[in-house]
């Protein structure tokens, strides 16, 4: 009787065990993965503002799963100590795995702290830059609005084939300005800067 109660005992615990290890392998994996992607996203050169926006946006969703992160750090290690001492066999992949999530959650969050850093070196340059380019672009669009009126497909008593032509010039040409236009409007946002708008490009849109 006390056999058999010692040996269900055990066998209990062993599956409770494979229950945790599941359960913390699927918390770690996650964890593993999360932290590959960022080191990568926070990884990539600041050069210009698109860069600027992607490094803000990468450090944003970092800090929102930060304290999570850190909160399931420790349980995460507590789990693989219970398997270890209960002596569950865990393959040498997650062994290793477990042993340096610590010191990859450390390095993420030094990146953090470096980008942030090089960041606000950068953003005033960039901010000068942002503004100079947004006089630049207005004039662009207000030529592009007066071309489009004189010159552009819409103009009466020209030929369909010339029409064709026209639009697909000026389609060409509204593309570059509207993807322009998305990288300013999301700079000025990034600084905090009044969105400029452009009547012009949401009509002609």
């Amino acid at each position: 009787m006390k056999l058999a109660l010692s040996i269900e005992a055990k066998a209990w615990k062993m599956l409770l065990c494979r229950y945790l290890n599941e359960e913390y392998k699927k918390k770690m994996s996650d964890m593993i993965a999360f932290i590959n992607e960022y080191l990568k996203k926070l990884s990539r050169p600041i050069r210009d503002l698109d860069d600027v926006r992607f490094a803000m946006e990468a450090l944003s969703s970092i800090r929102d799963n930060e304290i999570q992160m850190d909160m399931t750090l420790g349980p995460i290690e507590e789990a693989y100590a219970i398997l270890n001492r209960f002596e569950v066999e865990v393959t040498k992949e997650e062994s290793e795995a477990v042993d340096t999530l610590r010191y990859s959650f450390n390095k993420l969050q030094s990146k953090a702290v470096s980008v942030q850093d090089e960041l606000v070196q950068v953003q005033p340059k960039f901010k000068s830059s942002l503004l100079e380019a947004v006089e630049v672009f207005r004039e662009d669009v207000m030529n592009f609005a007066e071309s489009y009126e004189t010159e552009g497909p819409m103009v009466p008593n020209i030929p369909p084939q010339e029409a064709s032509n026209r639009l697909q010039i000026f389609q060409a040409n509204f593309d570059d300005l509207w993807r322009k236009f998305v990288t300013y409007s999301s700079g000025e946002q990034l600084f905090g800067l009044p969105v400029t708008d452009y009547d012009v490009l949401h009509k002609t849109r």
